[in-house]
Order: C-alpha cells, then sequence, then structure tokens
C-alpha cells in the first residue's frame, strides 16, 4: 500500500510536477486524497491494463473516463494534478488540440448534415434510441443526444431547423425530466477530428497489424493515433509516487509497450522527514494523547462529524472532502472520518433497440414471436410518447412503451431456421411456455440427482488463504489477492470467498460465474488457479478462440509474476516440440 507520508511533505513544500504515478488503482485513490489535502484538484485516471495492440472495446467505460477526464484537465485552470496508475500512461495520449466542447443553445438554427458529420467525425454512435453515452439519434424534428460526460442525455425538439426546446430524459424511460435547459454541451466521444484526420486515422485502424475481431477505431484507434497523440510523460512533467522498478521490470519483460522504459527514468517522491503515516482505529484517544498538537478532521460533509462521538470539538479544525487521509508530524495530526466507497457496477441492459432492424424476429415473454417493425410516436392521453411495434400472425400489431423494452428478447434459433410468427390473444404460446417449463423442470431434476451423486464422491482439498494450518500459504495468498492493483467490489470478494470455501471443502466442486464483460470474471478465476497450483496440482483455462487464449495468457502471465507460477498456451499456433 503507498504511504501517503511522503507525498504529503512532498507537495506541501511546492512542486513543478503535474502528473503523479501509482502503483495502481488503489494507489492513485490514495494519492488523490493527498492531492485534495494540499489545495489541488486532483484527475484520478482508471487503471487501464490493457497489452499493446490488444481490442479496445472490452475496456470502452475505461477508455471513456480517460478521454473525459484528460479533457476535464485541459479545461480546468485552477491549481490541478492528474494522478494515474502506472499502466494507464502506457497508451498512448491524445494531443490537447483535440479535445473540444461545442454547445446547442435554445433558438439556435442547426444545419443537420453539418451537425451529424461532426458527431460521426467525433466518435458518437448513431442508433434508433440513445440510451448510453457517446450515442446520438436522429429521428424526424427530435434529436436526442447523450454526451460522454454527462449525467444524462439531452432531447432537442426542432421547429424546421431552429430548436425549438432541450430537455433531459431518463434513457431507460425515453421519458422527459424536469423542465426545459437553455443548452446542451458536448464534447467528442473520440477526439475532435475533422474529416480528413478522421479518415486517414480509420485507414490505420483498417490496415492495422494488430489482432482484434473487427479492426476500426473502437477497437484499435489509440493504438494508431499518430500525429494525433503523444506519450503522457512527453506532455506532462511527471513524479513516481512510489518505487515501481519491480513493476516495471514486470511489464517489459511480459511486452513491448509503445513508451519506451528510458521514459520512466523519472524522480520519486522522496522519503518523508517529518510526516508519517498512521492506522487509526479511535480519533478521540489520538485527540487525546496528543494535547498540544494541531488537529485536522478530514470528514465528506458536516453530517458525519455531528454524527461523530469526537471530543474537544473547540480544538479541531475541519477539512471537507473525499478520501482518507492519516498522518502525523511533530506538532500537526490529520485524522479521517471517511470510509471507504463500496464499488459496484451497474448491470448493463439486455438488449438496445439499435441492434434491431425492422424485419428481425423477436419474442415477447406473454404473446410469443413477432415481427420487429420499428419505432413510432403515439399521442396517449394528450401526451407523446414513443413505442416499439411487433406484428404477428394476421397482421395483428402490438405497440410496446420503449420504457418496457425489457420484456422483448431477441429470437434466437438454432441453424437459423425460420420461425412460425404466433397468433395474439391465442393459448399456443401459453402452452409452449409451460412445456418448455416442464422440460426445464425435467432437466433439473437430472441436474439435481447428479449433483447429489457428485456430493457423495470426495473430492480433492485445496486449502489456502488461512483456511488450511500453514500461515505462509495464508501470507503468500493475502498478497496474491492483494497485488491485483484495485479495490475489488463486494461481489468479487464474496464470489471469492465462496469459491476458495467450496475448493478447500474436500467435495467435488460445479461452479458457474456469470456477469457482463469487464465485471472481473478472470481476475475471480486467477484466484482459483492460484489455489490450485499452490496445492501441487495443474489448472486449465479454456477459451473460445485463439485470439482470446492469446488475451488471457498475457493477462495470467503478467499476473502471476511474482508468484512462482508458470503460465503455458495451447493453441493451433502450438507447435509439436512445445
Amino acid at each position: 500500500m503507498m504511504r501517503q507520508a511522503p507525498l504529503y511533505e512532498y507537495l506541501e513544500n511546492g512542486t513543478d510536477k503535474e502528473l503523479i504515478l501509482c502503483r495502481d488503482d488503489a494507489s492513485a485513490e490514495r494519492a488523490a486524497a493527498v492531492v485534495r489535502l494540499c489545495g489541488m484538484e486532483p484527475f484520478v485516471l482508471p487503471d487501464l491494463r490493457v497489452v499493446t495492440g490488444e481490442d479496445l472495446r472490452t475496456y470502452d467505460g475505461e477508455i471513456r473516463q480517460l478521454l473525459t477526464t484528460v479533457h476535464r484537465y485541459h479545461e480546468t485552470d485552477v491549481p490541478k494534478m492528474l494522478v494515474a496508475p502506472l499502466r494507464t500512461v502506457l497508451v498512448p495520449f491524445p494531443r490537447g488540440e483535440y479535445f473540444a466542447r461545442e454547445r446547442i443553445e435554445f433558438g439556435d438554427t442547426i444545419d443537420l448534415r453539418g451537425l451529424k458529420d461532426r458527431f460521426y467525425h467525433w466518435g458518437y454512435h448513431f442508433a434508433d434510441i440513445t440510451v448510453q453515452p457517446g450515442e446520438v439519434s436522429f429521428r424526424g424534428d427530435i434529436i436526442d443526444l447523450y454526451p460522454i460526460d454527462a449525467e444524462a442525455p439531452y432531447r432537442l425538439s426542432l421547429f424546421d431547423d431552429e430548436v425549438e426546446s432541450i430537455h433531459r430524459f431518463d434513457p431507460s424511460t425515453q421519458k422527459r425530466q424536469g423542465d426545459e435547459v437553455e443548452e446542451v454541451r458536448y464534447t467528442p466521444a473520440f477526439l475532435a477530428l475533422d474529416e480528413a484526420e478522421y479518415t486517414a486515422l480509420k485507414s490505420r485502424c483498417e490496415t492495422s497489424p494488430y489482432e482484434s475481431f473487427v479492426k476500426d477505431i473502437d477497437a484499435l484507434g489509440l493504438w494508431h493515433l499518430g500525429e494525433l497523440g503523444e506519450s503522457a510523460l512527453e506532455h506532462f512533467t511527471a513524479v513516481l509516487a512510489e518505487d515501481l522498478s519491480a513493476e516495471l521490470e514486470e511489464i517489459y519483460t511480459l511486452g513491448e509497450p509503445l513508451v519506451p522504459r528510458k521514459a520512466f527514468l523519472l524522480p520519486t517522491v522522496p522519503a518523508a522527514k517529518t510526516w508519517r503515516d498512521l492506522e487509526v482505529a479511535d480519533p478521540n484517544k489520538l485527540i487525546e494523547a496528543h494535547p498540544d498538537k494541531a488537529i485536522t478532521i478530514v470528514a465528506r460533509n458536516e453530517s458525519i462529524i455531528r454524527g461523530s462521538s469526537l471530543v474537544e470539538m473547540e480544538r479541531l479544525a475541519f477539512v471537507y472532502q473525499e478520501g482518507i487521509v492519516q498522518l502525523m508530524s511533530p506538532d500537526r495530526l490529520i485524522l479521517s472520518l471517511n470510509k471507504p466507497i463500496k464499488r459496484k457496477k451497474a448491470k448493463k441492459a439486455s438488449m438496445i433497440l439499435d441492434e434491431l432492424s425492422p424485419g428481425d424476429y423477436v419474442v415477447h415473454e406473454n404473446h410469443g414471436v413477432g415481427i420487429f417493425r420499428g419505432i413510432e410516436k403515439r399521442e396517449v392521453l394528450g401526451a407523446t410518447s414513443e413505442f416499439v411495434v411487433i406484428t404477428y400472425q394476421g397482421d395483428d400489431t402490438l405497440l410496446i412503451p420503449v420504457s418496457s423494452l425489457e420484456t422483448v428478447e431477441r429470437y434466437i434459433a438454432e441453424g437459423g431456421a425460420v420461425p412460425v410468427l404466433d397468433r395474439m390473444g391465442k393459448a399456443s404460446f401459453k402452452r409452449l411456455k409451460e412445456k418448455v417449463r416442464e422440460k426445464l423442470f425435467a432437466i433439473a431434476s437430472q441436474i439435481i440427482n447428479l449433483s447429489a451423486q457428485r456430493h457423495l464422491k470426495k473430492g480433492i482439498k485445496l486449502d489456502l488463504g488461512g483456511r488450511g494450518e500453514g500461515l505462509e500459504s495464508e501470507v503468500e495468498y493475502r498478497k496474491f489477492f492483494a497485488a491485483a492493483g484495485f479495490v475489488h467490489t463486494e461481489d468479487q470478494k464474496s464470489a471469492i470467498e465462496a469459491m476458495l470455501d467450496e475448493m478447500a471443502s474436500g467435495r467435488m466442486m460445479d461452479r458457474l460465474l456469470s456477469a457482463d464483460v469487464g465485471f472481473g470474471k478472470t481476475e475471480v478465476a486467477m484466484n482459483g488457479i492460484f489455489s490450485a497450483v499452490k496445492n501441487g496440482y495443474q489448472a486449465m483455462m479454456i477459451a473460445p478462440t485463439t485470439l482470446l487464449s492469446s488475451q488471457h495468457f498475457k493477462s495470467l502471465k503478467e499476473r502471476f509474476y511474482d508468484f512462482g507460477i508458470s503460465v503455458g498456451k495451447l493453441d493451433r499456433f502450438t507447435t509439436a516440440k512445445e
């Protein structure tokens, strides 16, 4: 864990540095709290752990956060500091001139062709229905826009080519929210490029030597910025918040980043002379034990202070900010009442409308198989709403409010078979659902019987991390767990603990881990692999494609580098000798 005392002492004495490099995002959050306490605004970049040339679609959220954070940094004039995990600066950074912000105001005259071109060249995705940041839709006299740095999307109503009104709206219900606003400000979803720059970047991506499912700007754009980008270490003066030599050796042993190794010949924050870090169990005991020291209490807001049991309030100074800082010097004491924020990712919607085309087959949970015809606006009780139009046998039409999209799923059939349309109001689909339910119960019964037989058999006991008798294995596992480089979510922790408990139980394990892309399934699985290998067994991770096999191989090799676990790869490129 990064020590805060050296960084606080370094910043308190003044610095001309613009970028602080940390080991991982947990260290970056600790550094940001110190930067904030020293009167500067920290701009914390995400921990972007990508391999050079890797498909960047998987990291869409992190890339968006990276771009918006760097953009806000360039726009802000107050004392400020960029804080970045080490691996994030291995990715080329766009130059400052390719960040921009435009606005559309009430009463503006819109050049629709020019506006569409700008959104296209700025990296926005055109959709039927706007539900995610970076999307825009044009539907007659309605423009829905979701800027990547906005909390909610905006709906612009036009009268001919003039902006008649601007409202925020809820992307899940597509309903307007609140009063009209005077303007909408938007930034590029990728970069502020003109047509020539966009075309050149697109061409570089399409001819890229890197492997990707689709060779486009979304997947490979950052790797081919060329003159549009530069290394963050060239643009910002940087300092290392801690000794990162081991991490750098690992990175450059396992791969070939676009940033050369010599770029990291940077100064490191020196050891603290007057300040030291604290572990605080009871703030009051420290306050009482140091009656002669000036004491600063850090809290998010006044309500935390009022809800605390602090003593001697009159001699305390209060700073209201995010983050946890616990430090002591010969004449000062800094204590924090803040608690760590539990981080949990929100699950994405299962289907978005721009994935459908008129004529596609869909399934409604009550009415069965129909044909998607598009989106229509209808007036209901004096209000205009948007509906999904589905047709059934006999040209019967079903209108589904966009807010109830979860009741509709895309039709998927084995071998591309053409389905038979259901008839609305008939019981055929209901009977089919009952038959399927009966079959599912039969299958479930077989699974339960099989599971019962497995539980009667004796499995291998893989004990690790405090679950066995060896203190050495417990300490080593705790080091491995902490080396993930990020704060685990509650779901990740519970999944890891449940898996390791079952592996240590002596029963045969049959466990399914289900989560969306980017939710940390691989990291959870690697904890199980660590347990198996440290108990003297081998482990195998199976991937569906050669590309994924290569990506997982690199991830596992990097993660296990410091723990004496060798990783091999078996795919169509593996020779007989290997």
